[in-house]
């Protein structure tokens, strides 16, 4: 249902009543005490609401698509003109539709993507970031598969030494007031994630312990199980005898 008021379509047979609402603005009165009639129902009081017949209906419709389609073609022409004024447009959108573009990438990539096909030009430090994003996102890719290759099922059981590099430290918040999480790769190619041991945390200053520790080399014993979802990864608990070998950074 289309809605109409401050037009008369009272003789317009393309259009039909359909109903009078109150006009919430001035209360139906048309007037405002200041500033004189009704802006929204310009002073009538109220608002009329007109819908197209069906027969007109089908014939805006029908303009409506014939609209829409000279929009969509002349896009498309300046779609294909831009991909042929700028071939390495269509290496771009190939690189971005793999799964192999990081977030980063994707953003930026499609930036530069919609504007050069919009007709505007690309300086040379748009240019220079998105190959600096593209080379970073295909390493990243790169490094992701060796080290899937590489992965060997995590050790479980009690008492298990844990030697390796802290990958990722965060915190967490919790009902008893939240503590560092780490994940840690260790020596045999797994990974476990589980609460950072004292020890680790009192060899750094407070304020600087996610960037000192991260990619440190830590050894610590724990017990061991492994995901349901991930041979290669498991959680510990329990660490202790935790000692840490710091960065020349994180010094």
């Amino acid at each position: 249902m289309a809605r109409f008021h401050g037009k008369d379509y009272s003789n317009n047979p393309n259009y039909r009543f359909v109903a009078n609402e109150t006009c919430t603005k001035c209360d139906g009165s048309g007037q405002f005490l200041h500033h004189g009639a009704c802006f929204r129902c310009d002073g009538t009081g109220a608002h009329s609401y007109y819908t197209p017949t069906d027969e007109w209906a089908a014939v805006l419709a029908e303009r409506r698509a014939k609209r829409n389609a000279r929009k969509r073609a002349k896009r498309d022409a300046a779609y294909a003109a831009a991909l042929a004024a700028n071939p390495w447009l269509t290496g771009l959108a190939l690189f971005l539709n793999a799964t192999t573009a990081d977030d980063w990438a994707q953003r930026l990539g499609w930036a530069v993507f919609e504007r050069v096909t919009n007709g505007k030009t690309v300086s040379n430090n748009q240019a220079a970031a998105l190959l600096k994003c593209a080379l970073r996102s295909r390493a990243w890719h790169e490094r992701r598969v060796a080290e899937a290759k590489a992965a060997r099922p995590v050790v479980v059981g009690k008492g298990i030494v844990i030697t390796g590099e802290i990958v990722s430290i965060k915190w967490r918040d919790s009902d008893w007031g939240g503590d560092y999480k780490i994940t840690v790769k260790d020596d045999r190619n797994f990974r476990v994630w589980g609460t950072a041991p004292r020890a680790i945390l009192d060899a750094v200053a407070v304020g600087t312990i996610e960037a000192a520790l991260k990619g440190a080399r830590v050894e610590f014993t724990a017990n061991v199980t492994a995901s349901d979802d991930d041979e290669t990864f498991g959680f510990f608990k329990r660490p202790r005898k935790a000692s840490v070998t710091l960065t020349a950074e994180g010094k």
